[in-house]
């Protein structure tokens, strides 16, 4: 079990998913642990539970004269535009900390 501590939309609380989406086991999750692909994985998983109704695709960003130029995309800055001000993540004694 994946336990998640977040505050969403200030509402604060606790769930556990048994599994991540493109995660085969356990072991392939904990192989992740440090890897941003599995945060935006977390993020878009307890997002589908707290709001489906939210599209967590990143948003582009452009200057006026063409090309992206803004500011870099990490997991913590698409937690905190989704709506999250707490998202951690305790995969066995590993904890996977998004934004705290």
């Amino acid at each position: 079990m994946i336990k998640i501590d977040y505050i969403f939309n200030d509402k604060c609380g606790e769930i556990e998913l048994g599994s991540l989406t493109g995660f085969e086991s356990k072991d392939d999750i904990l192989d992740s642990i440090g890897i941003p692909t599995l945060e935006y994985i977390i993020i878009e998983d307890v997002l589908q539970i707290l709001n489906p109704d939210i599209d967590p695709a990143p948003v582009m960003s452009t200057k006026e004269r063409g090309g992206y130029r803004g500011e870099p995309i990490s997991p913590k800055s698409e937690a905190e535009r989704l709506g999250f001000s707490k998202l951690a993540a305790t995969i066995d004694e590993f904890k996977v900390i998004i934004i705290w």
